[in-house]
């Protein structure tokens, strides 16, 4: 199929064969004195653009080679020299430039010894030199941009070529001699290039690479796991500023930098999309660079080397130069739909190619604004776009004789298969148009859904949904399309069993909570999770299941018993399979929705558990990403608050990762935010709430110390809050010689926060904490000497219960050390 079409494919070759009448090795696009041709291989023949046949005079016997010169500045173009006994319609000399030059002579070569041995009856080389050719009407730019500035070389690896600065050495391999794309200057900074194998488009989603900064964040890790400690310090998109070959593939990259103890890390992942000559391939290349962190915090070194990295994946490009690219392959693609949004957004505005049902879209797009038109939509007027096409009143005319339209491998029975996927194609297409595809930045998808929240017309409100839903093209996988309002079609028992569905459309409406308010209009306040719940099951696309992730973390689901609770449970094993993905942003935001779902869930934690929840998600608390360790720490919180939950914490090893998040770390510049340090200060305290855990706890090695450093060390109430929460808890029914050792050093700074704070937790832990310790004389002496007195006073009267309890407990155990004292005990 068009899917995995190839001019160098055996039935296209077969095809082809049939203009010369002679059978095929290879065919590629080329220029020849200029003109757009294609060269096919076996005797070589010339064939016309659109591939009608065999140009007059194109066919060039081998016999008639004189040799072949091979350039030397331009990868693309080499010269064929005929000798006298050439046919009086073929040309003396002939310039070629193509993109593949090196396996289209590759494969003339054969067919040329080959040939000669049939004719001689015996062995010879194929006659070509290397050098500089002379052709003014060459497709290249001038050497100004080919050349490298002052200061720089030119480097070649793999079919590219970039510029590093001189003070870069090139590292070679010492067997071969070959560059090993890495290059290092005298203060041991060094810079590489990592370029991978083109592999075709449409495989980058089921190979799961659609993500450049989990590749990113991947490359780099695999690149700083030998060093002891090492955290992510920026991660952001990049973009490429050069494009010094005039290359019409697409560039797209993703810059990280890492931090160790010892030195900086940085990459930038680039991929190339959209690669000549068929349009159908990518690949990526990884520019990676690290020297000693200097400066404050290594943010001077940081700089150096996003300079060193930029200058590299600007200047990178294919040695190729050719622009050339198949026009009959990509616009057949494009008119039998088989392109994705990113792609048919790409084919329009870079290569000006639309499918040839493109006019019908644009009726559809122009019918769908003479609808909100008359709808008195404010600011809708079909007049303005597209006027050569005719508005109608129902856009959903236009899809229906489309869907009956000739296409090519569309077999005309109605209900077969292929008819079917045609029909499908044809709502992807018209969704992309519909979604900026047409008219960016003035019509999107969001549009059409206000459009139906402020409709008065029924008619035209009905009129409106029924396009969205015919855009989403959901519907039963044993089942055709149909069209049904979407709380009864999402209510189909069948949809259980599988369904099909527009994944991007699909994204779009849950951004817009479009489904959430058509389902939110029945009597059944769990329709939209069930729905959810049944959508994860079916989505494979990270995108959407990021989507759907999402949906769960801002969900305000009803907190019910029984079996009407447990439906929800479903999802679980779903989210926790996405825990254990490659992708940590996708991991994170499954580890998001959990903590949601099960707040105030005993029953959903306990699923949780036993489906492996809690032994995934401890070992991300050693992760560098951020995010994910925090809704690693949420998750714990909430079953850490279930006394048979805090034993599977323990007993996996939760503790000491905890404490490390409360320390600093020995990267340069860099700590755990105070969200971090907070909730995982409030899951030791849980834990602490059991006595074997308590003891546990209380005698790792620093985690006293470490806590209370936290309390000295950081500003905010919050983490100041949650860290004498952690401590009150591991002090309960310690020995007196453990409270004074802790007391000692906290009671001063924690009666000097309470005399002006008026954050409630921080009041009602510090206390807690003060109470605890108070069974001790010796630290009531010293917290009657840092004025507890003024503090006892601010809070006697306080309206909440629970802090006037613990203050008259505090005075009750103050008064016993003043009469103790005064007794002279």
């Amino acid at each position: 199929g068009l899917r995995t079409f190839n001019m160098t494919t055996t039935a296209v070759l077969q095809a082809l064969s049939q203009l010369t009448e002679e059978p095929l090795r290879f065919i590629g696009r080329v220029k020849v004195n200029g003109v757009d041709l294609y060269l096919a291989v076996h005797a070589l023949f010339l064939l016309d653009e659109k591939l009608h046949g065999v140009i007059r005079g194109g066919r060039i016997y081998y016999a008639h080679i004189a040799n072949v010169v091979i350039d030397t500045v331009s990868k693309d173009l080499f010269q064929i020299n005929t000798n006298e006994n050439r046919p009086p319609n073929c040309l003396p000399v002939m310039f070629v430039e193509s993109g593949e030059r090196d396996k289209l002579l590759k494969y003339a070569e054969v067919c040329w010894k080959t040939d000669f041995m049939f004719r001689m009856n015996k062995v010879a080389q194929f006659p070509f030199h290397i050098t500089r050719v002379r052709y003014k009407g060459a497709s290249r730019f001038s050497n100004l941009f080919l050349d490298p500035p002052p200061a720089y070389r030119k480097c070649n690896y793999r079919g590219y070529f970039f510029f590093v600065k001189e003070a870069y050495e090139e590292m070679v391999n010492e067997l071969t001699g070959m560059s090993l794309g890495r290059y290092r200057d005298k203060q041991k900074r060094e810079v590489s290039v990592k370029v991978g194998d083109a592999i075709p488009v449409l495989a980058l989603d089921v190979k799961g690479k659609t993500d450049l900064k989990e590749l990113a964040r991947l490359a780099i890790v695999a690149r700083a796991k030998e060093d002891l400690d090492f955290r992510i310090t920026e991660s952001r998109t990049y973009t490429k500023k050069a494009n010094l070959t005039n290359d019409p593939a697409s560039w797209t990259c993703w810059e990280m930098h890492v931090r160790t103890d010892k030195r900086e890390l940085g990459v930038i992942y680039a991929r190339r999309k959209y690669i000549p000559p068929l349009m159908d391939a990518c690949q990526d290349m990884i520019v990676y660079a690290f020297g000693p962190v200097a400066g404050k915090g290594g943010g001077q070194e940081a700089a150096e080397l996003h300079a060193v990295m930029a200058e590299v994946v600007d200047t990178l490009c294919p040695e190729s130069s050719s622009p050339l690219w198949d026009k009959i392959v990509v616009q057949a693609r494009a008119d039998a739909l088989l392109l994705d949004w990113e792609t048919y957004n790409w084919y329009q505005n870079r290569l000006s190619i639309m499918p040839k049902c493109v006019t019908e879209a644009q009726q559809f797009v122009k019918s769908l604004i003479y609808v909100m038109e008359l709808a008195r939509i404010p600011d809708w007027s079909a007049k303005s776009f597209f006027p050569e096409v005719q508005a109608r009143k129902d856009p959903m005319g236009v899809i229906n004789e489309l869907n009956e339209m000739k296409a090519e491998g569309v077999i005309d029975d109605g209900n077969s298969e292929s008819r079917q996927n045609w029909k499908r194609k044809v709502s992807e297409y018209f969704a992309f148009c519909v979604d900026g595809g047409l008219l960016y930045g003035r019509l999107s998808l969001a549009n059409i859904i206000s459009a139906v929240d402020s409709c008065d017309s029924a008619a035209y409100k009905t009129l409106l949904m029924k396009v969205l839903d015919y855009l989403l093209y959901l519907h039963p996988k044993d089942s055709n399309y149909f069209y049904a309002p979407m709380a009864q079609k999402f209510g189909d028992r069948r949809l259980e069993d599988g369904f099909r569905f527009n994944e991007k459309v699909m994204q779009v409406y849950l951004e817009t909570n479009y489904i959430k308010t058509q389902l939110d209009l029945t009597d059944d306040d769990l329709a939209f999770p069930r729905f959810l719940v049944l959508l994860m099951k079916k989505a494979s696309n990270v995108s959407l299941q990021e989507a759907i992730c999402r949906q769960f973390i801002k969900a305000e689901i009803p907190v019910v018993a029984g079996e009407v609770d447990a439906s929800l449970t479903a999802v679980v094993p779903s989210l926790v399979d996405l825990l254990n993905a490659d992708n940590h942003s996708l991991a994170s935001l499954a580890a998001g929705a959990l903590v949601n779902l099960s707040k105030n869930r005993d029953y959903m934690k306990n699923v949780i558990v036993n489906e492996g929840g809690i032994r995934i998600v401890i070992p991300y608390l050693s992760s560098r990403d951020e995010k994910l360790i925090l809704n690693s720490c949420k998750l714990l919180l909430n079953c850490s608050k279930t006394e048979n939950h805090r034993d599977n914490i323990m007993s996996s090893g939760a503790v000491s990762l905890l404490i490390r998040l409360l320390q600093d770390s020995s990267v340069p510049g860099w700590q755990y935010s105070d969200e971090v340090v907070g909730v995982a200060s409030m899951v030791i305290g849980n834990l602490a709430q059991d006595a074997n855990h308590r003891r546990t706890i209380f005698n790792f090695s620093g985690v006293l110390d470490t806590i209370i450093a936290v309390m000295r060390n950081r500003d905010t109430e919050f983490v100041k809050c949650q860290a004498l929460f952690a401590l009150k808890q591991l002090l309960v029914r310690q020995s007196e010689g453990d409270k004074d050792r802790v007391g000692t050093q906290i009671i001063p700074l924690v009666i000097q926060m309470l005399s002006t704070s008026n954050h409630r937790d921080l009041v009602r832990n510090g206390l807690a904490a003060l109470n605890v310790m108070s069974s001790s004389h010796s630290m009531c002496l010293l917290m009657i000497n840092s004025r507890i007195a003024e503090v006892l006073e601010r809070f006697r009267f306080n309206k909440e219960r629970d802090i006037t309890e613990k203050v008259t407990s505090i005075d009750k155990y103050i008064r016993k050390a003043i009469a103790r004292q005064e007794n002279g005990l």
